[in-house]
């Protein structure tokens, strides 16, 4: 190739090679503490059984409000 000669551009784009793939919000070891809001990590020790659902909470005392009302804090669908 001579100096100064244009070199060809790549007829495929960037993406086209490396798809961008768009993780969830959620990753599969979090999840929302349904009492505060705030993404959790997933704690056996902090969790709570409703309905047949395991949710998962921030703290102890987040998971207790919710055992006495968790009604309050699910929505049903």
């Amino acid at each position: 190739m001579a100096s100064g000669q244009a070199t060809k551009s790549n007829p495929r784009p960037e993406k086209a090679r490396n798809p961008v793939v768009r993780k969830s919000n959620l990753q599969p070891d979090k999840a929302r503490d349904p009492v505060c809001g705030i993404l959790v990590e997933k704690d056996p020790q902090l969790a709570a059984e409703y309905k047949g659902k395991t949710y998962y909470f921030c703290s102890n005392a987040d998971r207790d409000k919710f055992k006495r009302d968790p009604q309050k804090y699910v929505k049903d669908k």
